[in-house]
């Protein structure tokens, strides 16, 4: 899977330029398009307002031409933006209907997206938008933190559960990644109990040898109960530059209750995290 047609949530914030600076980085080197979007909303004015539609449309219309102008000042902002194939669209809808609805209509095969550096409480409760586009898109979702300035990964985590996984060929992008920027990647699995596992259940992960053919890579097993703790852990010791994770569908009482590690991780990693559904 080679990447051709990237989406990129604008709203000109800090968090979505640097999602923007790495998009552009990862289109320079697929020889891919970029497609800009941004949302705005726009209150329903009550039945017996005079004028009403017209008010509207004008609002529209207007609003509409000053995102353009905005858009097109992102690339003296975005230096990379004036060497990348690109388009942009403006939709009257939310920001989450935007994006589903430029996923569908573009064929996008790679989201790419800023997050800011800090987050509230609510947010580590029920997550972001970022967190929301990894929960529906069926395509990748690479999520940029605030601070990240450049999209040069050269050591790459891949975090996987051995014993159960499933659609592997979706994990095409993190090898093509891998090759495209030379990086090494090691997969692991985050095992919650202290005792070494069967040598035949690690030999299970060979199944990735044909996926990651040509790609420095090797397996390793992180014990720790603390699923999401241990994986940042493991980051920081070993001075990981991008995290891929296999986000599952969960249960509501699974979602109400346990929440998912993918939500946690993205919400507090502090480097570009790949989201690949299963």
């Amino acid at each position: 899977m080679l990447v051709k047609h990237i989406l990129v949530p604008v709203d000109f914030s800090e968090s979505s330029i640097s999602g923007l600076n790495a998009a552009c980085e990862i289109a320079r080197k697929f020889g891919a398009k970029l497609h800009l979007v941004n949302a705005f909303h726009v209150p329903t004015p009550a039945a017996d307002l005079g004028g009403a539609p017209q008010v509207v449309n004008t609002f529209i219309s207007e609003y509409k031409e000053e995102i353009f102008d905005s858009l097109e000042a992102l690339k003296e902002h975005v230096p990379l933006l004036n060497r990348v194939d690109h388009d942009e669209s403006v939709y009257v809808a939310s920001t989450l209907d935007a994006i589903y609805t430029a996923i569908e209509v573009k064929s996008i095969d790679l989201i790419v997206m800023g997050t800011r550096k800090t987050h509230s409480g609510f947010e580590h409760l029920l997550g972001g938008i970022s967190t929301d586009v990894i929960q529906f898109a069926k395509c990748p979702v690479l999520v940029i933190p605030e601070q990240v300035q450049s999209f040069e990964p050269k050591t790459i985590t891949l975090a996987v559960d051995y014993k159960n996984f499933k659609g592997l060929e979706k994990l095409n992008i993190v090898a093509d990644i891998a090759r495209i920027y030379d990086a090494a990647v090691t997969i692991v699995h985050i095992d919650p109990s202290d005792q070494p596992e069967p040598a035949e259940q690690v030999d299970e992960m060979t199944e990735l040898t044909q996926i990651f053919e040509g790609v420095d890579y090797k397996f390793e097993i992180a014990h720790g109960t603390k699923i999401k703790d241990r994986l940042i852990n493991f980051i920081d010791e070993n001075h990981i530059d991008m995290v891929v994770m296999m986000p599952r569908k969960h249960d509501l009482f699974q979602r109400i209750f346990e929440g998912s590690v993918t939500k946690k991780v993205a919400i507090d990693v502090h480097i570009p995290l790949l989201a690949v559904h299963e």
